[in-house]
């Protein structure tokens, strides 16, 4: 069973690629299908925010790996930015505030139990989304 991708030059192009990895993953391990969507939803947002915020459109390297251990699933998407990420950058919008864009954040906050970041990254960012799997 395949736990692990690498994207040498991520694109909006391999958003789809990611999705599929995610999906096959989540249905060789019997995933309940209620909850697929909002953690395939949290992923993809996850991807764009790094194409277009980390990377501003560079087609650097990213990977991607899941690990389901006793019921818990963590995913960690592990990118190439010049810079570092932090969770104070991780901060939605007020959802009062009406405008086209912009909740990402709340996407990801809410597909998944848990964020952190990895603190043994010499070089760009490991962001982790764990979910508990019941």
């Amino acid at each position: 069973m395949k736990n692990h991708i690498r994207f040498e030059e991520l694109g909006s192009k391999n958003l789809k690629e990611i999705r599929d990895f995610l999906e096959t993953f989540l249905d060789e391990n019997h995933i309940d299908k209620d909850i697929r969507f909002s953690l395939k939803l949290g992923l993809d947002e996850v991807c764009q925010n790094v194409i277009r915020h980390t990377y501003k459109e560079e087609p650097l390297p990213l990977e991607v790996t899941l690990d389901l251990n006793d019921g818990i699933l963590k995913i960690s998407i592990r990118d190439y930015a010049k810079h570092k990420t932090t969770l104070k950058d991780f901060q939605p919008r007020d959802l009062d505030d009406i405008k086209v864009g912009g909740l990402g954040i709340t996407f990801i906050k809410n597909s998944v139990d848990d964020i952190y970041f990895s603190d043994d990254i010499e070089v760009g960012n490991c962001l982790n989304l764990v979910k508990k799997i019941l």
